[in-house]
């Protein structure tokens, strides 16, 4: 049997170390605060204070150096709601794709929160790291141009809708339905199941009504929700070019839930006309 010259396996060898090297030089993500740059929006639920369960939405610029010259959103307490919050800040990002960021709102309050980085940037979890809060949450990026518009044109196409939270103050509370958005601040054809507490209702008809502002933040009603089952309104976040939204609750009948809406995918009226 022959053999390999010695020369030319030596040379097969380093080829294997580069080729292994490479893979995991590939595999390894590298962030600095670069990473983390342009409009974000967030989703945060869980307990503030050791005591109070809350949930906000809100979004963010981040500049790519460490800054976060602005940003804005709503919180949810049992019993009220603080809209038009506004917000700055700074946050750090370590080589691993960990970081911290801290805001500072209008009214003096500061959160600091722990995350980690994904998909080159795009999106991203994060915990509340001040004692007696147990929050934690996600965000995604708007669009890497801080500058981006967003309209009620971007809510188009058919959704699907989850809720889950606390309903009055005490029962606990799941929805999940679909709706389709017209691009022009209304939804019709809205149907899904409830469960509050003991009761389950399926089949639950709906109207939506739904307003989007230049920085992707917005609101959105469901209407004409039959009797015994109140109406339901929600400050939302805008990602995605209209793909996802972010919500929570702002009714003050101690309502604490957030939710998630989705474009479904090989929607037919999803992508009309952009």
């Amino acid at each position: 049997m022959k053999t390999i010259a010695k020369p030319f396996a030596g040379m097969i060898v380093v080829f294997m170390l580069f080729l292994a090297s490479s893979s995991v030089a590939q595999t390894t993500p590298h962030c600095t605060n670069e990473t983390f740059q342009g409009r974000y929006a967030f989703q945060i639920t869980g307990i503030a204070g050791g005591s109070f369960q809350t949930a906000f939405v809100f979004n963010i610029i981040a500049d790519g150096h460490g800054v976060i010259p602005s940003g804005g959103g709503a919180q949810g307490f049992p019993g009220f709601i603080i809209n038009n919050i506004t917000l700055t800040g700074t946050y750090s990002v370590n080589a691993d794709c960990s970081g911290q960021l801290t805001v500072t709102s209008n009214d003096g309050d500061v959160g600091i929160e722990n995350f980690v980085l994904m998909d080159g940037g795009s999106r991203l979890v994060l915990i509340d790291d001040i004692p007696g809060d147990v929050l934690s949450g996600e965000g995604e990026r708007i669009s890497r141009n801080p500058e981006t518009h967003c309209t009620n044109r971007l809510v188009r196409g058919t959704y699907s809708l989850k809720e889950t939270g606390i309903e009055d103050g005490n029962a606990l509370f799941s929805f999940v339905g679909k709706f389709t958005a017209d691009g022009k601040g209304n939804g019709s054809n809205g149907s899904g199941t409830i469960a509050d507490g003991p009761v389950i209702v399926n089949n639950l008809p709906f109207s939506v009504h739904f307003s989007v502002n230049a920085d992707c933040s917005g609101t959105l009603a469901l209407a004409n929700v039959p009797p015994n089952f109140e109406a339901k309104t929600f400050n939302i976040a805008v990602l995605e070019d209209g793909k996802k939204l972010f919500l929570i609750d702002t009714d003050t009948d101690g309502d604490i839930e957030s939710a998630v809406a989705q474009r479904l995918t090989g929607s037919d009226d999803s992508d009309e006309d952009r």
